[in-house]
């Protein structure tokens, strides 16, 4: 008789706190903190996942790259990793560097002197010596000089957002607590970051056509203004009812689909 009371005592505990990690009767309470799925993301953003590991959402629709929090801010808290943990918590260093999906030679967000470069999505780190810095245009090490000054990425007031890589805009680094991380957008050739729509949009370095990255049947029409400044038209390859065309980015003119 007492192991059925026992059994059925057992079984009504369960039913009640069986979705908890902590139960009141235990001598000693332990709680466990769940990481909360990954979802979508919204926005351009940093959150946290759970209580040591933070999701930074660098793509609209694609799920956060999870990172844990280490070292000194071992925390997720308020969106940054944090020395002390949040009210729901009681508990890094971000990853020095991410490769993108395309491999190659990078630069590093917050050490002109240092480069990576990124075989099969692993990163190889590289020095400059002396007082050479860094360039993404030589792809090597070059003198520090007015045209080559020492660049590193400022991302005050910038949290959860990307912030441009001063001497290329084409490299945008995300910010995290007003540090740079290594997750990074390199754009296209012919293209920068803009950080008002979170895209890559058309850069104009010369004179010519370059192609719309919305819309194959646009393209990009560069022409120098006054101040060496270009003018950026969009126009429209010919299409009407027995014409059909697009833009082709390696010809850089209009070709007729088949």
């Amino acid at each position: 008789m007492k192991m059925k009371q026992l059994i059925c005592l057992t079984t009504l505990v369960l039913s009640v706190y069986g979705a908890q990690t902590s139960y009141p009767f235990q001598n000693q309470l332990v709680t466990a903190v769940q990481p909360q799925p990954t979802d979508v993301c919204k926005a351009v953003e940093a959150k946290c996942t759970n209580c040591t590991h933070i999701g930074l959402c660098t793509v609209v629709g694609k799920a956060p790259t999870v990172i844990p929090c280490t070292g000194s801010t071992p925390n997720c808290n308020d969106r940054a990793c944090s020395a002390k943990p949040s009210s729901e918590c009681s508990g890094g260093t971000i990853s020095s560097f991410t490769c993108p999906q395309t491999d190659g030679h990078y630069p590093d967000p917050n050490n002109c002197a240092l480069y990576h470069i990124c075989i099969n999505k692993a990163a190889t780190d590289y020095t400059c010596k002396g007082n050479d810095v860094y360039s993404t245009f030589t792809h090597s090490c070059v003198r520090r000089s007015v045209t080559n000054p020492c660049s590193t990425v400022n991302c005050r007031g910038k949290n959860g957002q990307y912030a441009l890589y001063p001497a290329d805009n084409s490299f945008a680094f995300f910010c995290v607590a007003e540090k740079s991380t290594g997750i990074m957008v390199k754009c296209g050739d012919n293209q920068v970051y803009s950080t008002e729509v979170n895209l890559c949009r058309p850069h104009c370095t010369k004179e010519g056509l370059l192609p719309d990255p919305d819309d194959n049947k646009y393209f990009i029409e560069c022409t120098l203004d006054l101040g060496n400044k270009f003018l950026m038209r969009r126009r429209e390859c010919p299409n009407t009812a027995n014409i059909k065309s697009v833009f082709d980015p390696v010809k850089l003119e209009c070709v007729v689909t088949k």
